[in-house]
């Protein structure tokens, strides 16, 4: 495959062009994959971190993940209606409910890592493996520079505040 640009326009070469060009595509890609089994990508995003973390409160999950509270909450009830997640008193703090992923919603979890996989397979199929390895370190090292940057990010471990 050629690398050569001579035929490209000069704004494809810049890379915050591109990066946000293939944000869409891969936004709206990812989002087609998920919408099979009807999920958007928030809940995705928001019943893998509970799977990571075991449970969350809802502040900690609006912080962790960018979404207004008002948001969080009806995110929350539409994935606890499906019996995704349950929503229980927190044990620390009797005020806060602590949510968490149900059998159901773990079940799920599991079939939506493989659509996404499938899906990232087929989006870097232009790539070798090492090609693939070396963007991923890429983007994630530009990642973690942008989360430190940011003061409204969560904490830069990826884990709810």
């Amino acid at each position: 495959m050629s690398t050569d640009t001579a035929d490209v326009p000069a704004v494809a070469q810049n890379p915050g062009f591109l990066l946000s060009r293939l944000g869409q595509q891969v936004r709206r890609g990812f989002a087609d994959a998920l919408a099979a089994l009807d999920v958007r990508p928030v809940q995705y995003g928001l019943l893998a971190g509970l799977e990571v973390w075991g449970h969350a409160s809802q502040q900690e999950l609006s912080a962790a993940l960018r979404v207004d509270r008002g948001d969080m909450v009806r995110l929350l009830d539409d994935l606890e209606a499906r019996g995704l997640v349950e929503r229980t008193p927190d044990p620390a703090d009797r005020r806060r409910h602590a949510v968490r992923l149900t059998a159901r919603g773990r079940a799920l979890l599991r079939k939506l890592h493989g659509v996404s996989e499938r899906f990232t397979s087929q989006f870097f199929a232009a790539l070798t493996e090492r090609e693939r390895a070396q963007l991923e370190r890429l983007l994630t090292k530009l990642w973690r520079a942008t989360e430190r940057a940011d003061p409204a990010s969560s904490r830069a471990s990826g884990k709810p505040v």
